[in-house]
């Protein structure tokens, strides 16, 4: 550990060796990153994660270069979804919708994707850095090390396999006690630190609560440690502005009815194989358990190490600044992740008959968001943080040693995870921009603010003179929705597809059903005047549909990649 002293270099050498260590650490996690996706990066304008939720952020992440560049209205209610209606959509990302949105204008959405998946992750670390520089006096080389383990842990492999882009923004849960203490530090921290906070809050609300955990702590340390009043005061106010801003994201976030990202929701203990996947056990703590990277499922990477919990160990025992940050935020990461109920891999824990309930139970009990979800086990960041600042600790070579190790063990732990499978997106072709009937759209349309139940006797709405695609089947699963919301941002059309949430809130036969009735002769007529311009059957229909579809329509105007498309022309004399 490093104190400052008189031979301390002037305040320009200082930064440039901030920069250079900084920098190298983060060209190191970009590399990385992009080795963990394997083929991906052999084909980046044709190829997509094959995971869950990656045409759904391919498509917010071309809404939010859309704002960005003034193309589109800011507004969170939206027709690209669910057309005619209009969805209520409260984007998070928007750090790496940052990163994304100039590979967006240049090479388009799926670029833009590939490039705030493979980046942005490196984002922790210039943030651990600053954090490990200021509460540990680290070295700047071991500070940036410690930036790029945190990148690296298992909980940052496990996002990633996801395809959870958010999740992948470790830094969100290290900027804001960072904003806390840079705020006590000086005014133009201050100031800062409100900004800090929203990138946080706006890019994954979860870190940003477990961010929030430390708060106080941080501000009290940071108050005893300066002993000044008006360091106190800016202290206090650095905190006021950390949580005006969290009132600001709840009100953004708080329309919860037909929004597109619907957050999971806790499962009972009764319901333990379920449970477990939203815990850690304190055996998986330790050796990890057989994680698979499935399509039809999220995995919840809940390992920590023997190594990683070793290193803790010493750091604790060692005297240093900052070792009551460190603990604090180890412990925090630790209990919380264990959940509600003590669980074995076997089943619940129980003394006399009943569940064994931890600490976890009392912050569900005063209302902690975490528990709206149960998605526990993600308080794991904390505790690798603390195991970053603990390293950060250590003189250049050995935390470049421990940094080394700690990553290899994540990478065996996870090693079912990587690489992240792949996928072309050759169904891209099909989808190039078509010229639009600007007419009107807006008297017609209807706001589905009711609860999901109460919209499942949803009646198709006609527009008059708005564009839009008409997708088949009607009920795709979420790798399906995404890659047809991905369409969307290719061909500028508003897709009818509901959101992943809304998936029953229509009929699946929604073609046949509006449309058999019409003689096919007439049938182009008619998608003409109801302001479809383009129908879109993906995968295989059955049968019968197919069938119909082929008879109402022809044959397709482009096939490919799993989709085939029929270009409805316009109407005569429309413009």
């Amino acid at each position: 550990m490093t104190t400052p002293d008189e031979t301390a270099p002037p305040p320009s050498r200082a930064l440039r060796e901030v920069l250079v260590a900084d920098g190298w650490a983060a060209a190191a996690v970009v590399v990385a990153t992009a080795l963990l996706h394997g083929s991906l990066l052999l084909s980046p304008a044709t190829r997509i994660t094959h995971t869950q939720f990656a045409g759904t952020h391919g498509w917010a992440l071309d809404r939010m270069a859309a704002l960005l560049a003034g193309a589109a209205t800011w507004s969170s209610w939206t027709p690209a979804v669910s057309f005619p209606d209009v969805t209520y959509v409260a984007h998070i990302a928007w750090v790496p919708g940052l990163v994304a949105a100039p590979f967006n204008w240049a090479f388009g959405p799926v670029v833009g994707l590939n490039a705030a998946t493979v980046l942005s992750p490196a984002l922790a670390v210039p943030v651990v850095s600053a954090l490990a520089r200021h509460w540990r006096r680290a070295t700047p080389a071991s500070a940036a090390l410690a930036g790029a383990l945190f990148a690296l842990s298992p909980q940052a492999i496990g996002a990633l396999a996801n395809g959870q882009l958010c999740k992948a923004q470790l830094w969100a849960v290290a900027i804001v006690p960072l904003a806390i203490s840079l705020g006590g530090r000086s005014w133009t921290g201050l100031l800062a630190a409100p900004l800090l906070a929203a990138s946080s809050v706006y890019t994954e609300p979860t870190y940003a609560l477990l961010g929030a955990l430390l708060v106080v702590p941080v501000g009290a340390w940071e108050a005893w440690r300066e002993r000044r009043l008006v360091v106190a005061a800016r202290l206090l106010l650095a905190a006021a502005a950390v949580g005006a801003v969290d009132l600001v994201a709840k009100r953004y976030y708080g329309v919860a009815t037909g929004a597109l990202y619907v957050p999971a929701h806790p499962v009972p203990i009764n319901w333990f194989e379920h449970y477990l996947l939203q815990v850690a056990t304190p055996v998986t703590l330790v050796t990890g358990r057989a994680y698979e990277a499935r399509l039809d499922l999220v995995g919840h990477v809940d390992y920590v190490g023997p190594g990683a919990l070793a290193v803790l160990a010493v750091a604790l025992v060692c005297r240093g600044t900052g070792r009551g940050l460190v603990a604090l935020a180890a412990a925090l990461g630790l209990v919380l992740a264990l959940g509600e109920w003590l669980v074995t891999l076997d089943g619940p824990v129980r003394v006399g008959g009943r569940e064994l309930a931890l600490p976890a139970r009392a912050l569900a009990a005063v209302g902690f968001p975490l528990a709206d979800s149960g998605q526990y086990y993600r308080a794991l960041v904390l505790a690798w943080l603390a195991v970053a600042l603990a390293v950060a600790s250590a003189r250049p070579r050995v935390a470049a040693l421990l940094a080394l190790v700690l990553v290899g063990d994540g990478l065996r732990a996870t090693r079912n995870l990587w690489p992240v499978p792949a996928a072309d997106y050759s169904a891209a072709h099909c989808f190039t921009p078509l010229s639009r009937n600007p007419g009107k759209v807006g008297q017609r349309l209807r706001r589905c603010q009711q609860l999901v139940e109460e919209c499942a006797t949803w009646v198709p709405i006609v527009t008059e003179g708005g564009s839009w695609r008409l997708d088949l089947p009607r009920k795709p699963g979420l790798y399906e929705a995404g890659r047809r919301e991905l369409a969307t941002a290719l061909d500028g059309l508003p897709t009818s597809d509901p959101p992943a949430a809304h998936f029953d809130s229509r009929p699946a036969d929604f073609l046949v059903s509006t449309y058999a009735h019409i003689e096919p002769s007439a049938l182009l007529e008619q998608l003409q005047r109801d302001g479809v311009r383009r129908v879109a059957a993906w995968g295989v229909l059955e049968a019968g549909d197919a069938a119909l579809v082929a008879s109402m329509l022809g044959a397709p105007t482009c096939s490919g990649g799993g989709v085939s498309t029929w270009d409805i022309p316009l109407a005569t004399g429309a413009r």
